[in-house]
């Protein structure tokens, strides 16, 4: 089992979350810390945060990025943050050598691949998603190039990890890898993190009534995300449950259309668009709802709906890639057909009418979060992962070691 240091790669790390990937660099990352392993994550600059500190263990290098911003000027941001990557792990060399880098996505492809170039240390690559399923295929050339980005990454890596069966079929038919040959190690969630600050209910007074049977959706507002089909299956929801309150948390290129179809819907009053909200506000939330519903058209995993199981609400999810393997349909939660607003309607339906059925589906994701779902066990198998990379490694060092002293 691996014990040396490893390095992170990510683009964002707490608090910048935009995602899932974020939370789930900082779980592993603090549970490899807890299993003895040293562990720097490098990622970009939050403004007010230290540009070094050590939070839970864990050693955080953000990254100043120079010139235009993100939003300005988006692949020339990516190439000026992996340049500053490429700096910082340069400089951090000078002090010791890490025994793995570990690459999160395409955004930090270029330092992975000239750190692993460099250095000579194994590349372990988890593919969170790929373009060609954010975007349901390649459509234009900036999809294209970073489709051929995560390629050359993919291609490159020592070792692979996907998060689930489904990312590993994607990963293998987009980019010829076999299947053999990537790990599946699941995300995981701290229920620790969900439940020790469940935040105070006056923080969400302004989002839902105390009669009210609140639905809450959280994550980004994108079309892949699905939330317009859980807005376009509110109506019948609403006609069988008067009560019912759709609370939508996150932010998104969406947002402004979903907002305009609620108020043409004249459904203002039944819907609430609460934006961003920090975890203690997030917490709180899925402490007072009724049922959460994820009704992804794509989705590598859905670590939201972990916390949610973590915060013993109800899971309504669509059947596709990792969220159909993470819910069994009855058992520890509802699943239906993506972009289907009938069935999910009904299914959340069913959850408000049959409080004993939402409290077995609970108790049952209860159990699979401590025996699937734990982070230790997660950083354990990751740890396989490092070894496997770092004695393949020695065995090419040695083979062309023999191989040059036979040529000598």
């Amino acid at each position: 089992m691996h014990q040396g240091a490893v390095w992170m790669l990510t683009w964002e790390y707490p608090p910048r979350v935009m995602g899932g990937l974020g939370r789930h660099v900082a779980d592993l990352s603090e549970a490899l810390v807890a299993q003895g392993i040293p562990v720097h994550v490098f990622t970009c600059h939050v403004p007010g945060s230290p540009d070094k500190e050590v939070v839970n263990g864990v050693i955080v290098h953000r990254l100043h990025v120079h010139g235009r911003s993100l939003q300005e000027d988006f692949l020339g941001w990516v190439w000026q943050f992996n340049f500053a990557l490429l700096d910082a792990i340069l400089d951090e060399v000078g002090i010791e050598m890490p025994a793995v880098i570990h690459a999160h996505d395409w955004l930090v492809a270029m330092a992975a691949r000239e750190s692993q170039r460099l250095l000579h240390i194994p590349l372990v690559t988890t593919i969170h998603a790929t373009e060609h399923g954010r975007q349901r295929g390649i459509h234009n050339d900036l999809q294209s190039y970073i489709h051929g980005v995560e390629l050359e990454l993919v291609s490159i890596t020592d070792k692979l990890i996907a998060c689930s069966e489904y990312m590993t079929r994607e990963i293998s038919s987009l980019f010829g890898i076999s299947p053999a040959e990537i790990a599946i190690i699941p995300n995981g969630v701290d229920s620790k993190k969900v439940l020790s600050s469940l935040g105070d209910s006056l923080s969400i007074q302004s989002f839902v009534a105390d009669d009210d049977e609140m639905i809450f959706y959280i994550g980004r507002l994108f079309s892949e995300k699905g939330v317009q089909v859980l807005l376009q299956a509110f109506p019948t929801i609403l006609a069988r449950r008067p009560k019912a309150r759709l609370v939508i948390a996150g932010k998104g290129p969406m947002e402004k259309e979903l907002c305009q179809w609620v108020q043409s819907s004249n459904l203002e009053q039944r819907v609430t668009f609460t934006g961003f909200i920090e975890d203690e506000q997030r917490n709180a939330l899925l402490k007072r709802a009724d049922v959460a519903v994820f009704p992804s058209l794509y989705e590598p995993f859905g670590i939201v709906a972990l916390e949610a199981m973590a915060a013993s609400v109800p899971v309504v999810a669509s059947d596709t890639g990792g969220l159909g393997e993470i819910i069994r349909n009855g058992e520890n939660g509802l699943k239906v057909a993506p972009n289907n607003d009938g069935q999910l309607a009904e299914a959340i339906v069913q959850v408000l009418e049959n409080p004993q059925l939402a409290q077995r589906m609970v108790l049952k994701s209860q159990e699979e979060l401590r025996s699937i779902y734990d982070w230790n066990k997660i950083a354990i198998d990751t740890m396989d992962v490092y070894g496997k990379a770092i004695e393949e490694a020695e065995e090419v060092r040695k083979g062309l070691l023999a191989k040059a002293q036979r040529v000598g």
